[in-house]
């Protein structure tokens, strides 16, 4: 769970970032160009910590896993962003010229398709399992209409959607490479501590070290937007 974590939220962090500086030009200070490479660092190491448990036929897959993780999360929020400036004040619902959905509206659809996704994704695995798995699979599928299942997908869609909600909302008013990885960032480290105490993840010294590395790098982007320096920045332009 914390490697997941780690790559899926790190991907949630970078891509924003460079993508809010290449794009919308927004201001490379010196914070933020620390925090990505203290971000680059943690990401290396905590793909070479799962590499000695791993088979050697399967390398090529769990790096592409890793790579996927980081890639469509990634891009999620820099869509999520595009949407999110054509709120801004003056924008007019507008962006490159193009007309963006209202935030409800916008919430509801992607919500509805998440589900298509899903249902078909579940169809397409049932189609190609063997029956045994089919079989078990359908009595997980009646567990979730229990009491406890219920409560907890209510739980989880509240905090989800008021989350998103005020992520959305600042969108607009903040730069999205300070923005995404200062609300990515504690996912991150919450993720590993779960992992640990609610699963018994047994998660290495070395992989803590990582984790640390990315609180570190949120800490960056949080002072990238308070104190906007650019010496360091400007080495790189």
């Amino acid at each position: 769970m914390s490697v997941y974590s780690m790559f899926m939220m790190l991907g949630g962090m970078a891509l924003p970032a460079v993508f809010g500086v290449i794009v919308f030009s927004e201001q490379a200070t010196d914070f933020k160009i620390i925090g990505m490479i203290v971000l680059v660092v943690s990401l290396v190491l905590s793909a070479r910590d799962k590499q000695s448990e791993i088979k050697s036929k399967s390398i090529g897959i769990f790096y592409l896993l890793c790579l996927l993780a980081f890639t469509l999360n990634g891009t999620n929020s820099v869509l999520s962003n595009i949407q999110g400036k054509g709120w801004a004040e003056g924008a007019n619902n507008m962006v490159w010229g193009m007309e963006v959905t209202d935030l409800y509206d916008f919430m509801v659809w992607t919500r509805l398709f998440t589900v298509l996704l899903a249902a078909i994704t579940f169809c397409i695995v049932m189609f190609v399992s063997k029956k045994e798995v089919r079989a078990q699979s359908f009595v997980s599928v009646k567990k979730i209409f229990k009491k406890q299942p219920i409560l907890a997908a209510v739980l989880y869609t509240t905090i989800s959607v008021c989350g998103f909600v005020c992520q959305q909302i600042c969108t607009p008013h903040i730069d999205a490479s300070a923005l995404y990885p200062i609300t990515t960032g504690g996912t991150v480290v919450l993720s590993a501590i779960y992992g640990r105490f609610l699963y018994k993840e047994k998660t290495s010294w070395f992989m803590w070290m990582c984790i640390g590395l990315t609180a570190l790098a949120t800490v960056f982007f949080m002072f990238g937007g308070m104190f906007p320096t650019t010496w360091f920045a400007g080495l790189f332009s």
